[in-house]
């Protein structure tokens, strides 16, 4: 899963800027029509054809494409018509519609491997799509992540009625006022509170919150915020680990069949990669903390190194207690490697992460008592790690749902997490505890895991003292709220009151005035307070200059109502009569800070998490646009200086 820090824009390299360049559709609510997945076709088209948008293909490894692949199952068999539409590159189509797996297969740019048998049956009820082909602002658009044109492009030419994205907030590119249907974000996000980002949920339709925690965060910027967790099918996990233990054949009453068992998936010979040592068997009276997650981000959002570190300060504090760490890890290559045939990545190619290696010999664990395995398993043998441990190590500083959490405990095994954003509203079975501190990582907070009561824990637990509920009470919970049958449910709930919101929305028009609907917020602060409002636009000018706000939101409406797309407006500002030079040419600022300056609100709060100083923004603003097509320059006589003014006022400039 990829598990970046979401983010709206991305800076790119500066560009020579020239000044002189220059039905809303609402449907009736989602009708159920009945038949399953035998519903009549026709009768599908009509209003119930969906587009879901995870990374990549529904066949490869990563928990979106299997969340958003189980989902559009569901709606298939509810009498949808349903579309895939890959995003990132390699797999990502050319414009068109695609009827199955193999015609899509045959126009990927990158060799991606063939589905197996059992793939290919999960996803038959899908019709591929490729990406419009629509100009954004900046290449890398593009290369990673969509447009809101792009979206209302595909809407329009496959006739789709809602699309349901499974991705990170900032893969979104926002070159319009509102989607052309309703778009719902099913939303990972890791903080508590809304950060820069979630200024652009409000675009969406709805948002399907992962967890309580986000929900709350984000209903105060979308009123149409729902949870809805992923799924977890409870039985089919534990099939999978019968299954493991089913090829090993042991018999039923054979003595220590634990012990049997357990050597078996926890065989360091075998899986280890780290030095080569001598490694402590397990048995069936070892004390197995199960650490198991993704390895690919250098801030370690998934706790690496504290959660190492808690089993280190555990193992000291009872030396006398038989245990052993496991860990279970991919890497950034490594979530590739089932799109091309699992060959290995060139040397060159570094990966991303924490040094897990070092993390572990920093430690002082002694070497013969833990295991790092760095294989990619198949989901057989990651249940019977999970079943077969003793308890599950995951104390990250963030989760936006926390997928191995949900499946240790629907296999049975405690789990010992962070109390903080999803971990807080999933650890049912288990310990969830108190964070150490708050760490500021890239405009928002994250928890510092606590060492010692991550070691606290582990302790309870081994030794009995831990108070846990009936496993029994937690298998009903996941049966009830995370089945995917309740989770569907939810979410054709949510899709009904998104076009219900999507209907009210109402376009920008010349009716609309600065005085009864301000396209933008006006700011005459140098310093201006994070941009939290709700207009799509932020104006700022100097407040020693008179502008005709009710004329540029004319002049703005009418430019953009055509579908052109601007990333900054500026006019011009006279003194006296005389237009001031676009370039001051003071050696600091690239645009005359008398001149009014227009951008998009969305982007400036981004830019506001690195520079405070309005003129900065807009420069940050202005390097992200590699064309000049994207700068709209307002004609003359919109900005004047005022007479007289205060010379106060006009040196209140600092820079």
């Amino acid at each position: 899963m990829a598990t970046r820090r979401a983010r709206a824009i991305v800076v790119v390299a500066c560009v020579a800027w020239a000044f002189a360049s220059g039905v809303t559709r609402a449907d009736a609510l989602w009708g159920r029509r009945g038949g399953g997945a035998n519903a009549a076709s026709a009768g599908a088209a009509d209003d119930r054809r969906v587009c879901f948008v995870a990374a990549t293909v529904p066949w490869t490894f990563g928990a979106y494409q299997a969340q958003a692949l189980g989902l559009s199952k569901a709606f298939a068999d509810n009498g949808y018509e349903t579309f895939w539409m890959p995003r990132v590159p390699g797999v990502r189509l050319p414009p068109g519609e695609y009827a199955d797996w193999r015609r899509a297969r045959e126009r990927f740019a990158g060799d991606v491997r063939a589905p197996t048998k059992a793939e290919q049956k999960a996803m038959e009820h899908l019709t591929f799509l490729g990406v419009p082909d629509v100009h954004a602002p900046y290449a890398r658009i593009n290369e990673l992540s969509m447009t809101m044109k792009q979206v209302n492009e595909a809407s329009s030419t496959h006739r789709l009625d809602a699309f349901v994205l499974l991705m990170d907030i900032g893969q979104m590119y926002f070159d319009g006022y509102d989607f052309a249907v309703p778009v719902v974000l099913w939303m990972p996000y890791h903080h508590e509170e809304a950060d820069a980002s979630v200024a652009v949920v409000r675009t969406y339709s709805g948002v399907a919150a992962l967890s309580d925690t986000t929900g709350r965060a984000i209903a105060t910027e979308q009123p149409l915020t729902r949870t809805i967790p992923h799924f977890i099918d409870r039985a089919s996990l534990n099939a999978l680990a019968d299954s493991f233990e089913t090829k090993l054949k042991i018999a039923d009453d054979v003595k220590n069949r634990r012990k049997v068992i357990r050597r078996a998936v926890f065989d360091s010979k075998k899986y280890d990669r780290m030095f080569s040592r001598s490694i402590d068997e397990v048995d069936d009276d070892t004390f197995l903390v199960l650490m198991q997650g993704g390895n690919y981000e250098n801030s370690d959002r998934k706790g690496w190194v504290a959660s190492i570190n808690a089993f280190a300060e555990f193992q000291r504090a009872n030396p006398k207690l038989k245990t052993h760490l496991w860990i279970h890890t991919v890497d950034s290559a490594m979530t590739q490697n089932d799109l091309n045939h699992k060959s290995k990545p060139p040397v060159a190619v570094l990966r991303t992460g924490i040094s897990l290696r070092a993390a572990l010999q920093r430690a002082q664990i002694p070497s013969n008592m833990y295991t790092l395995d760095e294989n990619l398993h198949d989901k057989v043998f990651t249940s019977a790690l999970k079943r077969h441990a003793d308890v599950c190590l995951h104390t990250s500083k963030s989760e936006g749902f926390g997928m191995v959490v949900l499946e240790c405990q629907a296999l049975g095994t405690p789990v010992v997490t962070t109390n903080y954003t999803a971990m807080r509203d999933y650890t049912k079975y288990g310990l969830a505890v108190e964070i150490g501190a708050r760490e500021w990582i890239q405009g928002a907070y994250f928890a510092a895991p606590s060492v010692p009561g991550g070691a606290a824990a582990l302790t309870a637990i081994a030794t009995g003292a831990a108070s846990l509920p009936l496993v029994e009470d937690v298998y009903k919970w996941i049966d009830e709220e995370l089945s995917l049958s309740a989770v569907f449910t939810k979410f054709e709930s949510l899709l009904g009151e998104a076009k219900i919101a999507h209907a009210k929305r109402t376009p920008w028009s010349q009716v609309d005035t600065y005085k009864t609907r301000p396209l933008f917020t006006v700011t005459t602060d140098e310093y201006p307070r994070l941009a939290t409002w709700d207009t799509p636009w932020t104006l700022y000018h100097h407040p020693g200059v008179e502008v005709d706000y009710d004329t540029i939101q004319r002049m703005l409406i009418q430019a953009t109502s055509s579908g052109d797309y601007y990333v900054i407006a500026v006019a011009q500002t006279r003194r006296e009569g005389v237009l001031l030079p676009f370039d001051p040419q003071d050696g600091v600022h690239n645009i005359n800070p008398y001149h009014v300056a227009i951008v998009r609100t969305w982007m400036l709060r981004q830019f506001q998490e690195a520079n405070s100083y309005i003129w900065s923004s807009v420069y940050q603003i202005m390097q992200t646009c590699g064309d000049h097509k994207f700068f709209l320059p307002l004609p003359e006589g919109l900005a004047n200086i005022k007479p007289n003014l205060d010379p106060e006022i006009a040196s209140r400039d600092e820079l």
